[in-house]
């Protein structure tokens, strides 16, 4: 698929094993390598709402598919550990941080036009730290 911006390979999962996440259809889980280790894992879901060209219905800010998707989370890996508001998007974001990884839960309304979905990432916080690869 190419590269990150820092160089660490991209690459597009295309195996069959993960089709959903959470009873909730995946649209793509994208692979981050670093060293010849995987130091990322990046899901986006499908969107929770299509776009009103394809409905006719404008989509509207909502959290549900977001909260039902980290309630799943929390009960793996506990309550998350910090709360942002992402600046780039219009959305929700909850953090896990671990000793080794870091699981991110990001909820993205993409606009009224447009709809809504999740993105879920999973990184090694090596890797995030000071670019060290420990990996997996």
């Amino acid at each position: 698929m190419g590269y990150w911006e820092d160089n660490t390979r991209k690459y597009l999962y295309t195996g069959n094993c993960c089709r959903n996440v959470f009873n909730y259809p995946i649209d793509m889980i994208i692979l981050r390598f670093s060293n010849n280790k995987l130091v990322g894992i990046y899901i986006k879901t499908k969107k929770f709402q299509k776009e009103f060209a394809k409905t006719g219905v404008y989509p509207k800010f909502r959290t549900s598919d977001f909260e039902s998707i980290n309630s799943s989370l929390t009960n793996l890996f506990g309550a998350p550990t910090r709360y942002v508001e992402p600046v780039d998007v219009m959305g929700v974001e909850f953090l896990w941080i671990g000793k080794k990884v870091l699981l991110t839960s990001r909820y993205e309304f993409i606009g009224t036009l447009s709809g809504d979905l999740q993105r879920i990432s999973i990184v090694d916080l090596s890797f995030l730290n000071n670019g060290d690869t420990e990996g997996f």
